[in-house]
């Protein structure tokens, strides 16, 4: 019985993609057929900004601030590079045990009793390579599924909570391990350490076309970090932000008729 259901399901999208692809002339799924706007064969430009939840710090916490400047193929597929940082460093009270390794909290409590109890000061900045499928596609909004694959330095401190340059030693540590935490704090690559890593993303973006050239976004989705420990604990997971993508083509082409009337 399940694998006549799923030989059914498996039969009806295939006929569905056959009658999308032969209705459309093998264009993306509409739900309103589009007008000539949308340049199904044709290559243009675009340019987008966004705010991006950088997921790190706590009450000063920063928001990641880009672009991504790309190419719309045939209205169907966008190759795009983009960059992205920090609007600020991103503070936040954490414990390391004496080997410099983070301790998990539960509920804002330590597992276990931290050693050292610094602020932790990160700032970060990225260029990416991103990819985006159009799966809808019509003449008042859009919808696509982005993957971003990146490349980026971060930068680690940790520092007192007034800010000096050596981290708190917890008092009620082993006095073995107290001694061991001031040695290691003495040592300037613990205390400031510098790294590249790679962040990865999938997502799904909705693009809303309330003017010609100006269409607000909303997206969310996953993301991962390679390479950061320092940090990828608050950086993996569900993420999600906004912003605007620019028909920089449509723009430039409007600007150019404008003026050249006088």
């Amino acid at each position: 019985m399940k694998l006549n259901f799923l030989s059914y399901i498996f039969f009806f999208i295939i006929s569905f993609l056959g009658i999308s692809e032969n209705k459309f002339n093998k264009k993306p799924f509409e739900i309103i057929k589009p007008d000539s706007d949308l340049n199904f064969d044709k290559v243009k430009p675009d340019l987008t900004v966004d705010f991006r939840n950088s997921g790190i710090g706590t009450i000063t916490r920063p928001r990641l601030i880009g672009f991504n400047f790309g190419l719309k193929i045939h209205a169907r597929n966008r190759i795009g590079f983009g960059f992205y940082t920090l609007t600020h460093n991103a503070v936040k009270p954490v414990g390391l045990e004496q080997n410099g390794e983070p301790i998990e909290q539960s509920n804002g409590v330590f597992k276990i009793n931290p050693t050292l109890q610094p602020n932790r000061q990160v700032f970060f900045y990225y260029g990416n390579l991103a990819y985006s499928h159009y799966f809808i596609q019509n003449k008042y909004f859009e919808f696509q599924t982005p993957l971003e694959i990146g490349f980026g330095s971060y930068e680690v401190k940790y520092l007192a909570s007034n800010a000096v340059e050596r981290p708190l030693i917890n008092p009620d540590a082993s006095t073995e391990n107290q001694n061991y935490a001031e040695t290691l704090i003495k040592n300037p690559a613990f205390l400031n350490r510098s790294s590249t890593f790679i962040p990865i993303s999938l997502g799904m973006t909705f693009s809303l076309k309330l003017h010609t050239f100006i269409w607000p976004f909303a997206n969310g989705g996953y993301r991962f970090v390679v390479n950061a420990p320092e940090f990828s604990d608050d950086f993996n997971g569900f993420f999600y932000n906004f912003g605007v993508s620019l028909d920089i083509f449509g723009i430039g082409k409007w600007s150019f008729g404008l003026f050249g009337k006088r």
